[in-house]
């Protein structure tokens, strides 16, 4: 090393490393980085420290018999760990460090991995839990579970679910007294807006991780409030760091996973997100489990629903001929009226029969060329003849413009789903309304909406729609929606129930005639 020693020390103060030189157990030099590393005022405040000042406890033994070694002629390894002592926080941290000597001198070059090591330990621990739990392992008992790790480190950690463009808050693990965890916890069971949430939203659009070092500024005049008191919580748990990772359920982005402390780095984020593609995991299982219990409980309800329908269709059409038998005879008025009634209950348990077979049977789809403008004429005039619709006093009408496409789909599975649509429709319209079916194009789709005026879907029934006989009406077999789901989706297509300001709508959708 030549020049003098101000320009020595200038150089060694450029060195990216914490740099220390050491002669007879006394640091002689430590560069800027050096302390910033150890909490020190200034690298001048560690010029005469001992090595056991600075060092871990039996750290210096193992310094010096390095010394010896590298004197001696043995090779020096690239890099050693090494414990210091941070002076500030009387905690020690974790270096990988370089050790060389020269004219007396004893250089060590230190790069701290305290954050690193703890992101590899955060990594083994939360793999262990869920290794424990298996594949068994719920997305709650997955955080239960995780939760008294999350406590050691501090952190407040939130689960949110993301539908559409607003964001539900789910769960919040964190201390009582934590003001991080007690204003999450006021936001549960809100549907947050994307100006209240921005930073999930953002999480959502570019369906990346994000690492944050200090809360954001949020300019927009609606969030100010709510981005006010996540800086306040914050602030009073001197919490400036926060990260945030999304979660997938197969190929869909379904919840996001928020992380914040005082602590949190980036190298934490790597373990935070192999966390939430665990819970994505567990809820990918969790759904893959049901469907299998789902799958099994109607193969069971099919066998069942195939014989109670075999069982009645044949005493069905004994009733059915000798009402038409009864017919043919000259009868009171009063025993008319009583014939009447006995062929309208019966065509009633006709159709329930009908929407049985369809349910045990299942669709098999022969996709041609169809006709959407004639199969919705079609679908309305036989819901209108539904005996469920006799009495009711609604009208429908038909919007499907003149030159309609084609469709790719299966005529008569198509029209069985249409009629479904429309009955239900006819079925739940106030008295006195209508509803519509309304074909349009878009792109390379065709949607055949059916409306109906009247209440909307309760928000607790929406998942329940199309699972077999869960129904919202007296006298529903709970059938039609599921039969029409499963007709539409062997055609390739798929139905909605479609968010609009009143009433209820359902959406087909069909691929255009190729």
């Amino acid at each position: 090393m030549s020049g003098s020693r101000g320009d020595r020390d200038t150089d060694l103060d450029m060195v990216p490393e914490a740099l220390f030189v050491v002669r007879d157990g006394l640091v002689q030099h430590a560069n800027p980085t050096a302390a910033k590393m150890l909490g020190a005022t200034s690298a001048r405040a560690l010029v005469g420290k001992a090595l056991d000042d600075i060092l871990g406890v039996g750290e210096r033994a193992r310094v010096e018999a390095l010394v010896e070694q590298y004197l001696a002629g043995w090779r020096p390894p690239a890099a050693f760990r090494l414990r210091f002592r941070n002076l500030a926080e009387n905690a020690e941290l974790l270096t990988d460090t370089r050790v060389a000597t020269r004219a007396g001198l004893v250089i060590l070059a230190a790069r701290d991995i305290t954050e690193t090591t703890r992101g590899e330990a955060l990594v083994r621990k939360l793999a262990d839990v869920s290794a424990h739990l298996g594949t068994v392992g719920s997305v709650d008992e997955l955080l239960d579970a995780c939760e008294p790790i999350f406590l050691e480190l501090g952190w407040v950690v939130a689960y949110s679910a993301v539908r559409g463009e607003t964001t539900h808050p789910l769960r919040v693990i964190g201390r009582d007294d934590d003001p991080v965890a007690v204003y999450g916890r006021s936001l549960l069971g809100r549907a947050l807006t994307p100006e209240e949430a921005p930073i999930a939203t953002e999480v959502v659009r570019t369906q990346r991780a994000v690492f944050l070092d200090n809360p954001p500024t949020v300019s927009a005049p609606a969030a100010v409030r709510e981005a006010r008191r996540l800086d306040e919580s914050m602030r009073a748990a001197r919490v400036r760091r926060s990260a945030w990772c999304p979660v997938f359920r197969g190929d869909e982005l379904t919840h996001v996973l928020s992380v914040a402390g005082e602590d949190v780095t980036e190298h934490d984020v790597v373990a935070l997100q192999l966390f939430a593609a665990q819970i994505g995991a567990a809820a990918r299982a969790a759904d893959l489990r049901q469907e299998l219990v789902q799958r099994e409980r109607l193969a069971a309800m099919g066998e069942m629903s195939a014989v109670l329908a075999h069982e009645i269709r044949n005493p069905l059409a004994v009733v059915f001929n000798a009402v038409s038998g009864l017919k043919r005879e000259t009868l009171s008025p009063g025993a008319a009226e009583l014939v009447g009634i006995i062929d309208e209950e019966a065509q009633r348990l006709r159709a329930v029969v009908s929407e049985i077979l369809d349910f045990t049977r299942g669709p098999s789809a022969v996709l041609s060329e169809v006709d959407v403008h004639e199969v919705v004429a079609s679908a309305v005039a036989a819901a209108e003849k539904d005996p469920a619709t006799q009495r009711r006093d609604a009208r429908v009408t038909i919007d499907v413009p003149d030159g309609f496409p084609f469709a790719h789909a299966d005529r008569e599975l198509l029209r069985r789903a249409l009629v479904n649509l429309i009955v239900n429709a006819l079925c739940h319209a106030t008295p006195g309304t209508e509803a519509r079916v309304v074909a349009r194009e878009s792109g390379d789709l065709l949607r055949v909406s059916v409306w109906n005026a009247g209440m909307s879907i309760p928000g607790e029934a929406e998942e329940s729609l199309f699972r077999p006989f869960f129904t919202t009406r007296d006298g529903g077999t709970g059938l039609g929606l599921f039969v029409a789901l499963r007709a539409v989706e062997a055609c390739g297509g798929a139905i909605e129930l479609d968010d609009v300001p009143d009433g209820a709508q359902f959406s087909v959708w069909m691929q255009r005639r190729r």
